[in-house]
C-alpha cells in the first residue's frame, strides 16, 4: 500500500475512535491531506541514509567509533546547544511560551519515576527564528521550537505534545550520548552543532515511538495525535526533500501504522 494510503487508513481508524486534541484532530488532518500527498516523502529518510532495522525487529548495534564521550562531555554539548538557542530566542510571546511550558511540564511529570530530575524539572522554553518547523529538548523540560513549528502547532495541544514527547523520549533514552559516539566524541563546540542539526539514526527513531506514545498517554494527551503531527509536517517540506524536523527525524514508509500501533497499546494509560 502507498504511504498516502497508509495515512488515510490510519486516520480513518482514528476517526472511529473519537476526537483528538482540543480542536478535533481528524478535521485538522483531513484539511492537511491534499497538500500532504504532494510532500509525503518529507517523513521518509532520503536515499543514501542507512535504512536501519524494521520497527518490528530487535535493536541492532549502532555503528560507532571506538571513542566514547568523556564524562561530562554529553552534558556540556547539550548545555552549549541550549545556550546557542537562547542567543537566538525571539522576544517573549508570553501566551505562546506559557502554553509550551505547560505542555512540557505535563510530559516531564509523566516521565519514568526512576529519574526524579524529570518530575522536579522547572520548564524552560524558547521560540527561536526559523522558517522550517523544528523542535529540540536538551534537558528535562528544557525545550525550544522554531517560530514556524510554534505556528504550525498553535491550534492543538495534542499536536504540540506529540512534538515535545518525541524529543523528550530521545533525551530519556540517552540518544545524545550515542550520537556523539557515532561522530567520534567531538568537543562540545562541535557536538552542540551536531545535536541541533544532524539527523537521528533510524534505530533511534524506531526506539522513541513507543516511549513518546506512553509519555503522551500518561500526561493526558491522546497518543494518536502523533499520526497527525507527522502528517502536518509533510506539506511544509520543500520540493527538494524534507526540511527541519522531518529531515532530522527520518521515518520509514510504514510510520502511520507503527505510530498507531504504539498509540493503541498505551490508550488504557489515559487518565
Amino acid at each position: 500500500m502507498s504511504l498516502a494510503g497508509r495515512i488515510l487508513r490510519a486516520l480513518g481508524r482514528i476517526g472511529t475512535h473519537g476526537r483528538i486534541g482540543t480542536h478535533g484532530l481528524p478535521g485538522v488532518c483531513r484539511a492537511l491531506l491534499p497538500a500532504a500527498f504532494c510532500g509525503l516523502t518529507a517523513c521518509v529518510a532520503p536515499p543514501g541514509l542507512s535504512p536501519g532495522p524494521s520497527p518490528l525487529d530487535p535493536r541492532t548495534v549502532l555503528p560507532t567509533t571506538a571513542r566514547a564521550p568523556a564524562p561530562g562531555q554529553v552534558g556540556a554539548s547539550l548545555d552549549l546547544a541550549w545556550e546557542r538557542l537562547r542567543a537566538w530566542a525571539l522576544p517573549a510571546d508570553e501566551p505562546a511560551l506559557a502554553r509550551i511550558a505547560r505542555t512540557a511540564g505535563r510530559l516531564a511529570r509523566a516521565a519514568p519515576a526512576a529519574d526524579p530530575a524529570w518530575a522536579q524539572a522547572e520548564p524552560q522554553v524558547l521560540i527561536v527564528p526559523g522558517d522550517e518547523p523544528d523542535a529540540w529538548c536538551l534537558a528535562p523540560a528544557r525545550c525550544a521550537l522554531t517560530l514556524s513549528m510554534a505556528q504550525l502547532l498553535a491550534r492543538d495541544d495534542a499536536l504540540l505534545a506529540a512534538a515535545l514527547a518525541h524529543e523528550m523520549a530521545h533525551l530519556m533514552l540517552d540518544h545524545a550520548r550515542e550520537r556523539l559516539a557515532q561522530a567520534g566524541a567531538p568537543v562540545p563546540a562541535v557536538g552542540a552543532g551536531l545535536l541541533l542539526e544532524a539527523p537521528h539514526h533510524r534505530v533511534h527513531e524506531h526506539e522513541v515511538l513507543g516511549l513518546a506514545a506512553e509519555l503522551m498517554a500518561r500526561a493526558g494527551y491522546d497518543p494518536r495525535a502523533s499520526v497527525g503531527f507527522f502528517a502536518a509536517l509533510a506539506p511544509v517540506s520543500g520540493a527538494g526533500g524534507s526540511v527541519g524536523y522531518a529531515r532530522r527525524h527520518p521515518l520509514e514508509a510504514q510510520w502511520p501504522d507503527v505510530l498507531l500501533r504504539h498509540a493503541r497499546r498505551v490508550l488504557p494509560l489515559l487518565p
